[in-house]
């Protein structure tokens, strides 16, 4: 809930972009890193080059959830998904190797 809200304030407040030159790129490199924050590239010390890349990365799922955020964030689910979809997709096949 926590993160459908606050895409949905940040939808809003980029339709302000033509004052505030916040648009959904900008909004998403400035709230990704805090978002979707690498502990393992903060361990690394990573350089400047794997940082940025890190940070691109963040930026563009960050951009995509908040371009869809009503697709993503539906209120009214295509089609349930059942207990079982739910077990099929959290626990290991029978026929995986163990």
């Amino acid at each position: 809930r926590t993160l459908e809200y606050l895409s949905r304030h940040l939808t809003y407040i980029a339709s302000f972009s033509s004052t505030t030159n916040m648009h959904i790129r900008n909004l998403a490199l400035v709230w990704a890193p805090n978002l979707l924050r690498s502990k393992e590239i903060e361990d690394s010390g990573c350089n400047g080059d794997a940082a940025f890349m890190e940070v691109r990365v963040q930026q563009v799922v960050i951009e995509f959830i908040l371009n869809h955020v009503d697709e993503i964030f539906s209120r009214s689910p295509a089609a349930p998904i059942s207990k079982r979809d739910c077990d099929d997709l959290l626990l290991p096949s029978k026929s995986a190797p163990s």
